[in-house]
């Protein structure tokens, strides 16, 4: 079993975990974002990914709908949070005017990058694409909302870290966030340093990428145990799904 494949299954027993209470109403964007999560997890697996490409086509589609997905799970990543225990200015940042355009600019470039770009030969992470400027910020792309949502969730998380009135259980999840989101920051400027003609990093970031979704889940995992244990309050709070409390 690959470490992709292993991440997968992790993200599907967390999935199986929230069912309950999204049949009640409860942790829709929690919910939906681990789905999305899971699936772009999953359709980075070369064997899913090449079936299901050559259903549509044969030309990377996959990997564009991959985009999109993470995309789209980090927009419910930060509606969930934003929600909680962020404070207002990361609120306002997030589910405002800034954020959406913000959102709106990344799928747009996103998909202009991809269309602009010879994607005929199929295979997952695109390896046997031909090195092009606009794959290069095709990639770079995918990175710029979650690191949008990164840096404007890391400071109140950090502050939820150091908080001694939360449970040590919950703290340790909001540690596992913030390193999850501190990658995904980091490896934002990794990556662009491609779209200067000559330079190539080799994929570097593709290591600390997968660490990163590691952290999340566990930060999942985490949040699953605290409930299990009756620390529902706080874990609706670090799940999104509370009323915000004052920062």
């Amino acid at each position: 079993m690959t470490i992709i494949t292993a991440l997968f299954a992790v993200g599907c027993v967390v999935l199986v975990t929230k069912l309950p209470r999204l049949l009640r109403g409860e942790g829709t964007n929690a919910f939906v974002a681990t789905l999305l999560l899971t699936l772009s997890i999953g359709l980075a697996i070369p064997q899913p990914y090449l079936v299901i490409d050559r259903l549509l086509g044969g030309h990377n589609v996959a990997n564009l709908i991959l985009h999109l997905m993470l995309t789209a799970a980090f927009f419910f990543i930060g509606l969930g949070l934003a929600d909680a225990h962020l404070g207002e200015r990361a609120r306002r940042l997030i589910k405002g005017p800034v954020g959406l355009v913000v959102l709106a600019l990344v799928l747009g470039l996103t998909i202009l990058f991809f269309a602009l770009s010879d994607t005929s030969d199929s295979a997952s992470g695109m390896s046997a694409v031909d090195r092009q400027w606009t794959i290069t910020a095709y990639g770079t792309m995918g990175r710029v909302y979650p690191a949008f949502i990164a840096l404007a969730i890391i400071p109140p998380m950090a502050a939820a870290v150091a908080n001694q009135k939360r449970s040590r259980s919950l703290r340790v999840v909001s540690a596992l966030q913030v390193a999850a989101f501190s990658i995904t920051v980091l490896t934002l400027p990794i990556q662009a340093l491609e779209l200067i003609p000559g330079v190539n990093v080799g994929g570097i970031y593709t290591v600390p990428t997968w660490i990163a979704v590691g952290f999340f889940l566990a930060g999942a995992v985490g949040l699953e145990l605290a409930r299990y244990q009756g620390q529902d309050r706080q874990v609706a709070e670090e799940d999104g799904n509370a009323a915000a409390v004052p920062s």
